[in-house]
């Protein structure tokens, strides 16, 4: 098996992500302006960051290290068009959240339970998962 190791890009990627997340704590609680539509851009920012970071993971073979952190991001694309959608909608129809957007969440809900077993295992039941040792995550290990 091949040593965990950064490169010249993957080192690249990870700097981006982690000042991604440093931009996204600014936006959070920047005072000035619309703060709803900077926390909504902040929240974006910081999915695609943690995304980012679990790839540089799992190309410098870290996450083998870091078992936790295998489908971390695997739920986001289902927020990230929401995310977009709440923003634009905000920003050039003034409108915020209604109680009937709650069901532009379902699909991510759905997502994550059912990957809860998989959130929920031993890190060893994930590096086994991560070799393609296939052993279905359980909730009962």
């Amino acid at each position: 098996m091949q040593q965990p190791s950064f490169d010249t890009w993957t080192s690249i990627f990870l700097f981006a992500a982690v000042q991604g997340i440093f931009v996204s704590a600014v936006l959070w609680f920047i005072q000035k302006g619309n703060r709803f539509t900077n926390r909504l851009l902040s929240l974006l920012l910081f999915l695609f960051s943690v995304t980012l970071i679990e790839y540089v993971l799992y190309w410098t073979k870290y996450q083998v290290k870091f078992p936790h952190s295998l489908d971390a991001s695997g739920s986001f694309p289902f927020l990230y068009g929401i995310i977009l959608l709440f923003y634009f909608r905000n920003v050039f129809e003034q409108k915020k959240i209604a109680k009937k957007d709650i069901y532009h969440l379902l699909p991510f809900f759905i997502y994550v339970l059912s990957e809860l077993p998989l959130y929920l295992s031993t890190a060893e039941t994930k590096v086994k998962w991560m070799h393609a040792d296939y052993v279905a995550p359980s909730l009962f290990h």
